[in-house]
């Protein structure tokens, strides 16, 4: 166990989920083989991984590394560029802004990498990105789905998750779809709910919607009972919950405690399995959007490779984004060798050409563009509407 100061020790494609777990202080990076079991790290393209590997938010930090591991596993297996294979450096940043930035700090000017992957939640992602972006080393953000992550616009941030904005489109129009008129919102005040509650509001008066009673709780509080009485006299037709799986989870637990059988949508952070945890049976009938349509052969086969190689760990979701956003790297390392040197800016220039680049997520035949004027990678294609049933997440019908 590390303990202390924080320790910085070089590290490749694929951790032992043994190792994926261990603990330790403050912004912290671990160590694991390549993929071939060379831990040699002459010739070696250096990547960052950051995330919160431990703490309230590890399920997306730890599945959205094992994502990332997946792919350049592959890569280095396959013999990398010339025998030269991807070494990746992890920082656990907590899932904390100054151990991120801290963090990215240590991997751009100790580390040296070309290229950073992280983070999963937003308020890590705008730390890196600002590190990122004055630093000028290239960084593609898997998960974090807030727009605050890519502006003020740089020429080094990428995105390839879809935007809390399409989230948003997709949720108001299966609204509409349904007949229901009259919102009730429960959001948390993180960023990333802040972020969400500002997007209903503009949003929903738009589309000829009313907001008749807005909610809002700290990440993390134990009961959302006074939420749920408040949002039932407003007589609202609809709960829309812009959370994190956990709470969300207990809110729906504190709707059946209360005898309130309303029709609830969550965003992409509601789909964490602790959600079906916590909130047992009442979790059923639950909407909320996702990245991965679980229907797909393609889709089928990888999940059953990340099982093997990882057991049931985490929400599947969020290890696809990584492995997406590691394939879209990548390519961009490819495209970068075949100009001449793999360099930080021939890394960039590459990311911005990627067009048309099939992903895992995202429905049948659906792909990711990137362009001079286009960080975001996805698209309002990108989001899947799915419900809740006995433990999984099915495709809406």
């Amino acid at each position: 166990m590390f303990n202390g100061f924080k320790k910085i020790v070089t590290t490749t494609a694929v951790t032992l989920l043994g190792i994926a777990l261990i603990s330790g202080c403050a912004g912290k990076e671990t160590s694991q083989k390549t993929a071939s079991g060379d831990t040699s790290a002459k010739g070696s393209i250096k990547v960052g991984v950051i995330g919160s590997f431990s703490g309230a938010g590890a399920d997306m930090g730890i599945t959205m590394r094992n994502g990332v591991e997946m792919a350049i596993k592959k890569f280095n297996d396959d013999g990398g560029i010339d025998g030269r294979k991807i070494e990746i450096i992890n920082y656990d940043d907590e899932g904390n802004p100054t151990k991120a930035t801290s963090g990215a700090q240590k991997l751009i000017s100790s580390e040296k990498v070309v290229a950073i992957l992280g983070n999963p939640n937003t308020a890590t992602s705008i730390a890196t990105a600002n590190v990122s972006r004055s630093s000028k080393v290239p960084q593609i953000v898997p998960i974090a789905q807030s727009p605050e992550v890519l502006q003020p616009a740089s020429p080094w941030i990428f995105r390839v998750s879809a935007v809390s904005t399409m989230d948003i489109d997709s949720i108001v129009a299966f609204i509409k779809e349904k007949g229901w008129k009259n919102i009730g919102l429960l959001y948390d005040t993180s960023a990333y709910g802040m972020s969400g509650k500002q997007i209903f509001d503009k949003v929903i008066p738009e589309e000829g919607l009313k907001i008749v009673a807005s909610e809002g709780y700290t990440v993390g509080a134990p009961d959302l009972t006074t939420q749920a009485l408040n949002l039932k006299k407003a007589n609202v037709d609809v709960v829309i919950v812009w959370g994190l799986g956990a709470d969300h989870g207990r809110f729906v637990s504190n709707l059946e405690k209360i005898g309130w059988n309303i029709p609830n949508i969550g965003g992409r952070g509601s789909i964490f399995k602790i959600f079906t945890n916590i909130g047992g049976k009442a979790a059923n009938g639950t909407i909320a959007t996702a990245s991965l349509d679980l229907g797909q052969d393609e889709v089928k086969t990888w999940v059953d490779q990340y099982h093997k190689d990882y057991g049931n760990e985490g929400t599947i979701d969020f290890a696809a984004l990584g492995y997406d956003a590691a394939k879209v790297l990548i390519e961009a390392i490819r495209k970068a060798d075949a100009k001449g040197e793999i360099n930080r800016q021939r890394i960039r220039d590459a990311i911005e050409s990627i067009d048309k680049f099939d992903t895992l997520t995202g429905p049948k035949g659906y792909s990711i563009s990137f362009g001079p004027d286009k960080h975001e990678g996805s698209s309002n294609e990108a989001v899947i509407m799915v419900e809740h049933k006995d433990g999984e997440w099915v495709p809406v019908q």
